[in-house]
């Protein structure tokens, strides 16, 4: 492989993890349930609070489990703008009429 070759090849690399990054965010304060899944959580989330009906590429928990701590939940889109969009949105969480959601939830 030349040098020419393997520049254009980090690029591509490069553009490729900067559009995954661009099409998550990040949901804190919410707990798990045995009962749903963190993919249906966000999902009811979304639709309840913001309007919104993503569609979810798959969710992640960040961080180790712990008894005292909600971990952090990382949520990925199959679209870039609509992830900004709910970014952009989440301020709407602070009127939320579920107390629970407008004092525990964020997202960023």
């Amino acid at each position: 492989m030349t040098m020419q070759e393997a520049a254009v090849s980090a690029m591509y690399v490069e553009k490729a993890e900067s559009d995954r990054r661009a099409a998550s965010f990040i949901v804190s304060g919410l707990p798990t349930y045995n009962s749903s899944t963190d993919r249906e959580r966000v999902t009811q989330l979304l639709e309840s609070e913001l309007g919104v009906h993503p569609v979810i590429t798959y969710t992640k928990r960040l961080g180790r489990s712990s008894s005292t701590k909600i971990q952090p939940l990382l949520v990925y889109l199959r679209d870039t703008s609509q992830a900004q969009y709910i970014v952009s949105l989440a301020r709407r969480l602070r009127q939320s009429n579920d107390p629970f959601v407008k004092n525990t939830i964020y997202i960023a």
